[in-house]
């Protein structure tokens, strides 16, 4: 199965990356957070597999 991390600023996809298995997916979602924050204006990070349900979702405070 493929896990698809997506980048977010609101409701837009700014980026995503394809992984083989949700650890390693979730992982770099979580360490990567802060450096799409600063360089995309991030707001939002999901990590979903290909049939489309979401297994991690972290946003920004607000």
């Amino acid at each position: 199965m493929t896990y698809t991390v997506v980048w977010l600023k609101g409701e837009t996809v700014l980026a995503t990356t394809n992984f083989d298995d949700l650890s390693p997916a979730k992982r770099h979602a979580k360490e990567h957070f802060p450096i799409q924050k600063n360089r995309r204006g991030a707001t939002a990070v999901e990590v979903r597999d290909d049939q489309g349900v979401r297994h991690f979702l972290h946003g920004d405070e607000r």
